[in-house]
């Protein structure tokens, strides 16, 4: 059934997607008089690989999609535009459209203040008119617009921890240590990136360790350690090399039981099949 349902939303979503799609190629033959800008967009794969490939104008024109310039990764946001060849838009052999486009925020090197500057962007382009969407001539880069989403969110970022010692709440010893990470300055600066957050994660789990062996049992240490990691990986980051936020903080017993569990034995954290990611 949950299978079931998320193929159905994903399934949903491509629609939409490709809706926006035509709907944003047919305002290519609207008059020129003012209409709405195109909003942001954002590269987005639903459990595809970590970044898309995007390519030089003139080559695209001349042989297709044969020789990537270079990868978007997923999350990046971009203003998308019109790349007009004979009078019609640019696409591949089999009329798929790729766009131009200007990087407003790279998901490689986000940083907090670019969430703020998104929703800055968004509000600005959401009250914009502009006489057409095609790109300027000196436009060098296309990628196929199937990649692309009218996504909402800015990238998430968790804010610094400050909670007062002794104010974790009810849990066992496991969520305490968790928590306890949770508001380290180990864990703050794993959390100041979009992009590999594992290794981030890791690194910060492995010098929250060794500032707290006195503490805590080094045996309790490595289980919240993997009860942290198999809760963001499992729940959100799936089998991507790329984080959309940790979950909250909190640990809510219920859903933990099963993945409590399974933190007695050894455990990597940073692969998860693609099944246990959907």
């Amino acid at each position: 059934m949950i299978t079931s349902t998320t193929e159905s939303t994903e399934t949903h979503r491509a629609m939409r997607r490709r809706a926006l799609i035509f709907s944003f190629l047919s305002m290519m033959a609207t008059p020129a008089f003012a209409i709405p800008a195109t909003p942001l967009m954002t590269v987005y794969q639903f459990n595809g690989p970590p970044s898309v490939p995007y390519y030089e104008v003139e080559r695209f024109a001349r042989s297709g999609a044969s020789q990537p310039a270079g990868t978007l990764a997923q999350g990046t946001t971009i203003i998308p535009c019109l790349v007009i060849r004979d009078g019609r838009p640019l696409t591949d052999d089999g009329g798929t459209p790729y766009v131009g486009f200007e990087v407003v925020v790279d998901a490689r090197d986000a940083t907090p203040a670019d969430s703020a500057r998104f929703k800055q962007l968004a509000e600005q382009r959401r009250a914009l008119s502009v006489e057409n969407h095609r790109c300027p001539k000196d436009t060098p880069y296309v990628v196929d617009a199937r990649v692309l989403a009218a996504l909402s969110k800015a990238p998430s970022f968790d804010p610094p921890r400050a909670a007062a010692a002794g104010a974790h709440g009810a849990g066992d010893a496991l969520d305490a240590i968790v928590r306890a990470f949770h508001e380290s300055s180990q864990c703050e600066i794993a959390n100041s990136r979009l992009m590999d957050r594992r290794e981030a994660l890791l690194r910060g789990w492995d010098a929250f360790t060794a500032a707290n062996g006195s503490r805590w049992p080094a045996r309790a240490l490595r289980q919240a350690r993997q009860l942290d990691i198999v809760m963001r990986t499992t729940l959100y980051e799936g089998d991507l090399r790329r984080g959309c936020s940790a979950y909250c903080h909190t640990t809510e017993p219920a859903g933990t039981r099963s993945i409590r569990a399974r933190t007695s034995s050894p455990s990597t954290g940073c692969r998860t099949s693609p099944t246990a990611s959907r």
